[in-house]
């Protein structure tokens, strides 16, 4: 009797486990269809264990940039993040304008060279039709120049795209905070 007890323990503690590593926007096992994603889970272990749900407010985000394999990490990475829907992928200046009016996302992370019409000159685009919509300039090229480029565009932060992760999931947060606020008014 007290080993089935234990054993029951051990099992349920290890369920438990498992959940808590698995939440946060991740793909869930015990989600009803295969693949199937839980962005209604809690912030924070201690509403998972108090059975409090906090919804968490979404950023979405437009990527865009002329690599198939640079937007699919960035898609990857930040659909780990809770908070981070990417609601659109463009390949050039000319899509991001035309996607960015359309999709109308919070944050647009933009490669500054592409083919056609490069980052600079559809940032200033799309900063002039829609001053809310906020703009991260990301390059190779991590000097004052091209730093200065983003900046005239209207670019609120710029990420080098060596040091993409935590310095870009901050730029996106900060970049998105004014957005979100204004959505969560009455």
């Amino acid at each position: 009797m007290t080993n089935e007890r234990t054993e029951r323990s051990a099992i349920q503690s290890s369920a438990s486990a498992f959940r808590r590593r698995e939440d946060f926007g991740r793909r869930s096992p015990l989600a009803p269809a295969v693949g199937a994603i839980r962005r209604d889970w809690p912030i924070d272990e201690t509403a998972y264990e108090m059975n409090e749900t906090k919804q968490v407010k979404q950023i979405r985000v437009l990527l865009v940039d002329d690599q198939p394999t640079v937007r699919q990490g960035l898609r990857m990475r930040l659909h780990l993040e809770p908070d981070i829907e990417v609601i659109g992928e463009a390949a050039t200046g000319e899509h991001a304008i035309e996607w960015a009016r359309e999709l109308s996302p919070d944050v647009i992370i933009m490669d500054v060279e592409m083919p056609g019409m490069g980052g600079i000159a559809a940032a200033r685009r799309i900063r002039a039709a829609n001053p809310n919509c906020a703009v991260i300039m990301s390059s190779l090229y991590d000097d004052t120049a091209t730093r200065a480029l983003a900046r005239s565009a209207g670019a609120i932060d710029f990420v080098a795209k060596q040091s993409v992760d935590d310095a870009l999931l901050a730029a996106i947060r900060n970049a998105a905070r004014p957005a979100v606020q204004e959505s969560d008014a009455p």
